[in-house]
């Protein structure tokens, strides 16, 4: 059958998006294709159809040229801004993926558009991503995403991996540290209540939890080693699903305050200066305002962040506080960041033995960590 073609107004196609259709042009009495689907239209292209006394699309791109007019009408509601791109993790877009959002790259330190939103995601488009360095989404569509790796969450909840839970976790957390953009916070919660799950359920396996740990220091690689200890040891106390749940999101939150130290700061080689302690010594107190700033309201969670760095006898920071003030979320997390911290590799020193850094927490920090709690933890450790 023939095809059919459809006049469309030129004034409908956007500068800096990509075409979900194609377009095409009246030449010497026949149609020519201008435009193919997934083109990201310039401002060079703006000028050129301009120029153009009529566009056209195919019959079959009718429906997908109506929704690009309806999405482009939802968005002129918005002031617009300049585009900026965010950084995504090439795991969350799965063969038969239908997207909500466009995708993009960078070529020759250009972005240009991969995949235009209402794709379907092939075999052959998944390994096209695999060879991408780095994959984008437009701030425009930033929603779009959240939406969707909300939903592959709720679908993948029966069948939780863990090493999957815990990459989507450590995505999200470098996102954070390397952006500061502490916006992204909330999409750890329901990826906590899966990681929470995993530890109570049948299908949990010590070893299996021991592979996620990295002992190459990151801020993030930090956050999420520390979590998974809390929530061992959490879970070893015997807390509540609920108390878990919290825990394990304080544990991850305990260092989101370091995303206001800069990183030469963070990173340094050289012992750093009184100064630079100082303001060091300021991120548990800006990971609590944080924390609010995201919506969490829990004390628990919020003490956890603000008090991990409290020790019994009054010596530590930033409140000073002793003993029984201090919550028991901050001394559990107290314990697994000193552990962790300890037997990492980090810039300015190398990792130590699990049992000399157990026997050093144990001897040396004797009156500013919880003893018992030490001892639950030393026991599963060497389990």
């Amino acid at each position: 059958m023939k095809t059919k073609y459809y006049r469309i107004n030129k004034k409908n196609i956007d500068k800096d998006r990509a075409l979900t259709f194609s377009i095409y042009t009246s030449q010497a009495n026949k149609l020519a294709l201008l435009y193919k689907t997934h083109s990201m239209i310039t401002q060079k292209d703006i000028k050129s159809i301009a120029s153009i006394d009529k566009l056209y699309i195919s019959a079959e791109d009718v429906q997908k040229y109506k929704a690009y007019i309806s999405d482009q009408t939802n968005t002129k509601k918005v002031p617009q801004r300049k585009n900026k791109f965010f950084k995504v993790n090439q795991k969350s877009i799965d063969v038969g993926d239908a997207l909500e959002f466009s995708l993009y790259t960078v070529v020759e330190k250009k972005v240009s558009a991969l995949f235009a939103r209402g794709h379907t995601i092939t075999r052959t488009n998944k390994k096209e991503l695999s060879l991408c360095k780095k994959l984008y989404i437009s701030g425009k569509e930033v929603q779009n995403f959240k939406t969707h790796v909300a939903q592959k969450i709720e679908k993948q909840k029966a069948k939780a991996d863990i090493r999957t839970i815990s990459s989507e976790i450590t995505a999200i957390l470098e996102h954070i540290f390397q952006t500061a953009e502490t916006s992204r916070v909330r999409e750890l919660f329901p990826l906590v209540k899966l990681l929470t799950k995993y530890l109570l359920s049948k299908r949990f396996q010590l070893q299996k939890l021991k592979e996620l740990l990295v002992y190459e220091y990151t801020t993030q690689t930090h956050s999420l080693n520390v979590a998974l200890y809390a929530g061992l040891l959490g879970k070893e106390l015997k807390l509540t699903l609920s108390e878990l749940n919290e825990l394990i999101l304080s544990a991850l939150l305990h260092d989101v305050g370091k995303t206001k130290i800069p990183l030469k700061t963070l990173y340094k080689v050289e012992e750093l200066s009184e100064h630079e302690h100082k303001e060091l010594r300021k991120h548990p107190t800006m990971g609590f305002s944080i924390a609010r700033e995201a919506s969490v309201i829990n004390q628990k969670i919020l003490s956890g962040i603000h008090h991990h760095h409290e020790r019994l006898d009054g010596s530590g920071y930033p409140n000073g506080l002793k003993g029984e003030h201090i919550s028991l979320f901050a001394r559990i997390i107290g314990i697994c960041d000193t552990y962790d911290a300890m037997s990492t590799n980090r810039t300015f020193q190398d990792s130590k033995k699990m049992f000399d850094v157990l026997l050093e927490m144990k001897k040396d920090m004797q009156g500013k960590l919880d003893g018992e709690l030490i001892n639950t933890f030393i026991k599963l450790k060497t389990a």
